[in-house]
């Protein structure tokens, strides 16, 4: 048989059970990543859209669709049209991404602002006593308390299987 090319199709034609088809590489779309890059990956490995990009919403009445549209100043980088579902649903993760973050940054805040040590005392508030007697004892007003220690916990089953029938 004459080919054009070095290996013919024919002669290259392998079965599902074969060595080649264990090979990842052979197994894979043309077009795909062998590890395929995630969308929307929380990693300091990712960097974050710089300042300048600006992301806006705008309504399409005429084809009753949300357009989502990245821009640097007048240039457009990515255009991404919603239906109204998606856009509430869209819409509710960035106001839920948004809470949490905030959260986040109060829990944080009163850490660092407390002992500097990032530890959550200011969860429980500081007790003053307003009395010169307390002051002269314990040498101030205020009763700190900071919870520590462990907890030990012990768990026991009690099994009694009888298999006697009389």
């Amino acid at each position: 048989m004459l080919c054009s090319t070095a290996f013919c199709e024919e002669e290259f034609s392998y079965s599902e059970n074969s060595f080649l088809s264990y090979l990842p590489i052979l197994n894979t779309p043309p077009d795909s990543l062998h590890f395929p890059v995630k969308d929307s990956v929380d990693s300091p490995l990712y960097l974050k859209d710089p300042s300048n990009i600006t992301e806006t919403v705008e309504y399409d009445a005429a084809k009753n669709e949300y357009k989502l549209v990245k821009k640097i100043g007048d240039v457009v980088l990515e255009e991404r049209a919603l239906t109204f579902e998606e856009y509430q649903q869209y819409d509710m993760d960035k106001m839920i991404d948004s809470y949490w973050k905030s959260k986040n940054q109060t829990m944080a805040a009163s850490a660092s602002s407390s002992k500097g040590d990032g530890s959550l005392s200011s969860l429980i508030p500081a007790m003053k006593v307003n009395s010169d007697w307390f002051e002269t004892i314990f040498g101030g007003q205020d009763i700190v308390i900071r919870p520590s220690g462990s907890l030990d916990l012990k768990f026991a089953i009690v099994n009694n299987r009888n298999e006697n029938m009389s």
